[in-house]
């Protein structure tokens, strides 16, 4: 026998869910158009100063200000909590997640014999969704 209660309330987690999903994509956007464009302006201020090192220096201050807005997104839209050390988790998921994008796409085109770009799509790919279960049932957990 089904029960409607049991129903309805499992429509609303599932729906729940999938609308955090849509947040979390939404955030992601946000966060990867604020990167490419503080990356720009960066790199183009610094580059007469600093020359070919004005790309690093652009790459971390963008990524700085681009995974804390990220962070507050996350935080405060999607998945709605306020932990305290939450934005510890987060940044030493950041960390990780560069150290692992960058020897995946390393070993993977090397093994592979395939442009890094090709193989850097994928796996960011599984990257993302790891993160989206990590960002969910860890660090942003209730």
């Amino acid at each position: 026998m089904v029960d409607p209660q049991r129903d309805r309330s499992d429509r609303g987690r599932a729906s729940s869910e999938f609308g955090a999903i849509v947040r979390y994509i939404v955030s992601a956007g946000i966060s990867f158009v604020l990167d490419v464009v503080l990356f720009a302006v960066f790199q183009i201020a610094l580059q007469a100063v600093m020359g070919r090192y004005s790309i690093l220096v652009a790459t971390v201050l963008a990524r700085a200000i681009s995974s804390f807005v990220n962070f507050l997104l996350n935080s405060y839209f999607v998945f709605k909590s306020q932990k305290k050390n939450a934005i510890y988790q987060y940044y030493a998921l950041v960390v990780t997640q560069m150290t692992v994008s960058a020897l995946a796409v390393y070993l993977l085109s090397f093994v592979f014999a395939v442009a890094p770009v090709a193989i850097k799509i994928p796996v960011e790919i599984v990257i993302f969704c790891a993160n989206y279960l990590i960002q969910r049932f860890v660090i942003f957990s209730k």
